[in-house]
């Protein structure tokens, strides 16, 4: 939602800049055009804040656009001259851009992310700062100067008389491969943890940028030795996560769970730790049980771009923009209830609490 409402500031701008051409002026400074630069370093920072994709690109794209149209009233700004009159060809071109302007906030409203449901859910949010790697181990970064090498998303259920103790929480390590993003999990997540779990989600690489069209291609892969490598990479750095929530020791079992593109990365990592792992879950896979649980127009390694990216739903579930946008959650309340499924029946074999 904060992403929203930045995108939304920064065409607001860019709105008030093609406007002004259709205002009366007698000889003055055209100062409303400082806002294009505004606009522009607001564009920048949204990139850095939240990562490029296609409804921040379309955002920055209108920017350059505006500062092409308004770059001789920029200069003219600048060097302390006045303007007497907007020439028809400003004129036409703001107009085109106005144009363009309410387009794009139309498309990144209609296609924006369903909001994580925390307070309805009675499930809280906190972040965790990892520094170490899966070829020595992870600690919680203490310090400024500590590199910062895993950022992880935790998510459990409000306490209440059933949740007495952190502790007393089966925990869920949520797998995604390299080639993938937490954001497209989190609608996921937050439903299983409102069931009773400590669901947790590591992104190792939080200050590179990972843009849709990159991580589209690498999915869409097909060179063996490449897949294998991004595999053995996660099976190492999972391994050592497990190592980190193991030695902390406050959970009453440990479970996996991921994408099925991760499904070979899951029962890996499972068997590594096979004294460990109480069950582990592959969404639209197999599942510790032996049994395979489909999931329907489910399409692997994407996550549920519905919820966390309906941009992205349009392309690669060919929804349509009517429904690239899931407000009913379906896909990810129906995963979560398999899971839920899937692990109340190992903790009920193993003793473990929930």
């Amino acid at each position: 939602m904060d992403c929203l409402v930045s995108e939304l500031l920064v065409l607001f701008l860019l709105l008030i800049v093609c406007l002004r051409v259709f205002s009366r002026i007698s000889s003055r400074r055209d100062i409303f055009v400082v806002l294009v630069p505004v606009a522009f370093i607001f564009s920048l920072l949204i990139f850095v804040a939240w990562g490029i994709n296609l409804p921040t690109l379309l955002v920055f794209l209108m920017v350059i656009f505006v500062f092409a149209v308004n770059i001789h009233s920029l200069f003219r700004l600048f060097s302390g001259l006045m303007t007497d009159y907007y020439s028809f060809s400003l004129q036409f071109f703001s107009v085109v851009s106005g144009i363009l302007i309410i387009f794009v906030g139309t498309f990144i409203v209609i296609t924006r992310p369903v909001e994580l449901p925390l307070e309805e859910l009675s499930v809280k949010q906190e972040n965790l700062l990892l520094t170490g790697s899966y070829v020595k181990e992870f600690n919680q970064r203490d310090s400024a100067f500590d590199s910062l090498d895993a950022k992880i998303f935790c998510y459990t259920p409000e306490y209440s008389s059933q949740y007495a103790e952190e502790s007393k929480l089966p925990l869920v390590i949520c797998v995604i491969e390299n080639r993938q993003t937490v954001e497209t999990m989190m609608p996921f997540v937050v439903q299983l943890a409102s069931y009773g779990y400590k669901v947790v989600l590591a992104d190792f690489k939080p200050f590179v940028f990972k843009p849709a069209w990159q991580r589209l291609t690498s999915l869409l892969e097909t060179d063996s030795e490449k897949q294998s490598e991004a595999k053995t990479l996660a099976v190492a750095q999972y391994n050592s996560l497990i190592q980190y929530y193991t030695k902390e020791n406050n959970h009453s079992a440990l479970m996996l769970v991921g994408d099925g593109v991760c499904g070979q990365v899951l029962s890996t990592v499972a068997e590594l730790n096979s004294g460990k792992i109480d069950a582990w879950f592959s969404i639209n896979g197999m599942a510790s049980d032996g049994k395979n649980y489909p999931l329907d127009n489910w399409r692997n390694g994407y996550g549920f771009l519905q919820e966390a990216s309906p941009w992205l739903a349009i392309f690669v579930k060919d929804t349509g923009f009517n429904g690239c946008r899931d407000t009913s959650r379906f896909d990810s309340v129906y995963a979560a209830i398999q899971v839920n499924q899937v692990f109340k029946k190992a903790l009920q074999q193993t003793g473990g609490i929930l």
